[in-house]
């Protein structure tokens, strides 16, 4: 056994996997037996929210423990603002020596060089030439992860394992690739309809400009909704098997991983953290992909095990948790002093004591275009409420109880027995703007 008295740490980032899609999350149409396993041997958290529901966003969010605002990281393929460390920054300064394989995305998705990515050695899994898939490079990822941990070494190690699916999906949606991409044999079953498939005629305008392709222009890449206009129901099933087919073959990959974690002795002195950029919209509320504030496209799964220290098999169903408290959270455990003025906060306390009462809410950000970057969005999720406000249009805000309605399928921002609960969120997320230095303002732009 490993007698370190720090753990190594190993932290795997899917691309857009929703929360509910691992069956120990009680999602019981995939198959996901890795990271099921890695749940029942650490804690799952329910009430886990990424920090913005796109690509880099939501990746600076996680690497730096800031929000995308702070990190100026506010769109896709944006580099964190100069002056703020990620977590490999913050690892290798105390010691650990860090590397990383996959996906990066800040702002470049796959950098090339040992040297292309600020505090880490970039591992050299591009041994070809590959289209923008992740069933043809998630295999070589883990290929170059699964290297790397049969190698020994003196000092602790940090290793990030970033891999691309279930991203595919967005390739699924426009149509392309279905060669490659998983398509239902004859015969098979296929996927029921959410119970919230349907849309909310009175959605906010911003959102109704989200949805009229307005904000889809070509070039930018994010046109997946303008896909989906003709679809029939057969189709929007087809599109959700798909989905769960791309969450499998990524569970495969992690379970190749945690594989060499234990067959190297390193699983006791391992501590292995699992979430997601962002989450997908899964045809709830006919969404597809990102760029949405609902909790499809805004929860993600956040799973941490390191054997004797956390508890295994628990599930917190009761704290929340925000991706920018995974770098935190991780410091924390590994004894390495990060920047004073991180956003985020550790879960370790609520890990040690479930009774402790944790964050009295998490806040996610939505910048749905480069090209009006006065229109955005933010979330305000609290024990029983989740608040969304707008930037622009008519009807800028939507409020939804979780506890009666985990659906969001009322909005109860005009009902007159909640004014109180809306006044109250409302405030909180303008407190929480003016001290975070965001520049978001409710109804502040026109459409």
């Amino acid at each position: 056994m490993n007698e370190m008295t720090r753990p190594n740490v190993v932290l795997i980032i899917t691309d857009q996997q929703t929360r509910a899609t691992i069956r120990a999350y009680g999602n019981e149409r995939t198959r996901t037996p890795a990271m099921d396993a890695l749940a029942a041997s650490g804690t799952a958290f329910e009430k886990s929210y990424c920090a913005s529901p796109l690509c880099s966003p939501g990746r600076a969010g996680i690497l730096t423990g800031r929000m995308p605002h702070t990190a100026g990281v506010n769109v896709n393929d944006e580099p964190v603002r100069d002056g703020i460390d990620n977590v490999g920054e913050m690892f290798r300064a105390a010691g650990y020596e860090t590397a990383w394989s996959g996906k990066w995305n800040l702002p470049e998705s796959f950098p090339v060089g040992a040297e292309a990515i600020p505090g880490f050695r970039n591992l050299d899994w591009q041994r070809g030439t590959y289209r923008d898939l992740g069933a043809s490079v998630d295999s070589d990822i883990t290929d170059e992860a699964v290297r790397y941990l049969s190698q020994d070494r003196a000092e602790p190690f940090f290793l990030g394992v970033s891999l691309y699916n279930p991203h595919d999906i967005c390739f699924w949606v426009m149509g392309r690739d279905h060669d490659v991409l998983p398509g239902p044999p004859p015969g098979a079953a296929l996927p029921e309809l959410p119970e919230n498939f349907d849309a909310d005629p009175d959605e906010p305008e911003m959102v109704k400009w989200i949805r009229s392709q307005d904000a889809m222009i070509e070039g930018y890449g994010w046109t997946e909704l303008r896909w989906t206009e003709d679809w029939d129901e057969q189709h929007w099933r087809r599109y959700l098997y798909a989905y769960d087919c791309l969450v499998e073959m990524a569970d495969a990959q992690i379970g190749r991983v945690l594989r060499a974690i234990a067959d190297n002795g390193l699983a006791a002195d391992t501590l292995v953290a699992l979430t997601s950029d962002h989450g997908e919209g899964t045809a709830a509320h006919r969404w597809v992909t990102k760029q949405m504030l609902y909790e499809e496209p805004v929860t993600v799964p956040l799973v941490l095990r390191w054997p004797g220290a956390i508890s295994a098999g628990r599930f917190d169903r009761t704290h929340l948790a925000s991706a920018i408290d995974v770098a935190p959270t991780l410091c924390d455990y590994a004894g390495v002093a990060g920047p004073d003025d991180l956003a985020g906060r550790s879960l370790r306390p609520v890990l040690d004591d479930p009774g402790l009462p944790g964050a009295e809410y998490v806040v996610s950000e939505l910048q749905p275009s480069p090209f009006r970057m006065d229109l955005k969005g933010r979330m305000m999720r609290t024990e029983r409420y989740k608040y969304l406000a707008f930037s622009a249009g008519a009807d800028p805000e939507m409020l939804f109880d979780l506890e009666q309605d985990p659906l969001e399928t009322a909005n109860l921002a005009k009902a007159p027995d909640r004014r109180c609960v809306l006044a109250e969120h409302r405030s909180r997320l303008e407190a929480w703007v003016q001290a975070t230095g965001d520049d978001f303002a409710v109804g502040s732009a026109q459409i």
